[in-house]
């Protein structure tokens, strides 16, 4: 009986003793990794971010991942995001500057249209001056309707852009 205790004892209290070990585990400036079972063996430039493991937590893995490889990474993150966001500024000029020049060349068009009707209902004198000037604005806005087309498909806008700068050229009649 003595034997199978002896044996037991032996198997038994060392496993006890691993079960509240601890770990702790560093990366220093240089990037070279630490271990230790007191944080105070630890390099004092990494303590504060020690990481605390277990060795009861035997089926976890505890990695701390290198500092260089990171900031690069976050270096061409934040690259990458920067140059997107002037991508994006660089959209949305071009579809203001689209809107502005669909406003304006309806509002050409809109103004040739009624100074022609004005001028066909007054038919003073120089009327056909000014009817012939309308009929040319009108045929100009429609010309630039179909350039604005054409950018507006070569260009990359939302719907909503896109919707505004139709409803202004929707107003030049074909």
């Amino acid at each position: 009986m003595k034997p199978i205790i002896l044996i037991l004892a032996i198997l038994v209290f060392p496993l006890a003793g691993l079960s509240s070990a601890e770990n702790y585990s560093c990366r220093d400036a240089n990037d070279r990794l630490h271990i230790a079972d007191n944080p105070m063996s630890l390099p004092e430039e990494c303590r504060n971010q020690a990481v605390n493991t277990q060795e009861s937590d035997s089926g976890k893995v505890s990695y701390v991942p290198p500092v260089s490889q990171n900031s690069q990474h976050n270096e061409s993150f934040a690259e990458a995001v920067a140059e997107e966001e002037q991508q994006l500024r660089q959209r949305s000029l071009a579809a203001e500057n689209l809107l502005h020049q669909a406003r304006s060349l309806a509002d050409d068009y809109e103004n040739s249209v009624a100074s022609r009707k004005t001028a066909m209902r007054s038919q003073k004198y120089g009327f056909r001056k000014t009817v012939i000037s309308a009929d040319q604005g009108i045929q100009s806005a429609r010309k630039e309707k179909e350039i604005l087309l054409d950018k507006i498909k070569k260009t990359r806008l939302t719907s909503t852009q896109k919707g505004a700068i139709l409803n202004h050229l929707n107003r030049i009649k074909n």
